[in-house]
């Protein structure tokens, strides 16, 4: 039996949680497209930040800085990834921290425009 899920808008392609090794970056492939997640702390900086970055035509980089608490942070609104054929493809996660030294949980979901 198929399973299909969609809120609004937008049709669910994948969503789980993975407990994520510090040291370790995590990766996503959807069809021809990378996204790789990376965690990051600095003390210089109080606030938590995502930092992105481009590596060739079919990867993304997002650098989570100071994602430490054990209470969680999400993102406050739907990261937009792209367009996966004509239709716009979005993520959101949460993620709560383990210890400062073993890792984080990773709730994600991906999200795809319905076709008008």
């Amino acid at each position: 039996m198929k399973v299909e899920i969609s809120s609004g808008n937008y049709d669910v392609i994948d969503s789980g949680t993975i407990v994520a090794n510090l040291a370790e970056p995590i990766e996503f492939k959807v069809s021809n497209l990378k996204f790789i997640i990376t965690f990051k702390s600095d003390i210089k900086q109080e606030k938590t930040t995502v930092e992105k970055e481009v590596l060739g035509t079919d990867t993304l980089k997002f650098t989570l800085i100071n994602f430490n608490n054990s209470l969680g942070h999400r993102n406050n609104s739907s990261l937009s990834l792209g367009k996966y054929g004509s239709q716009k493809l979005f993520l959101n996660y949460g993620v709560y921290s383990i210890s400062d030294t073993i890792g984080k949980i990773f709730h994600y979901t991906f999200f795809l425009e319905k076709e008008a």
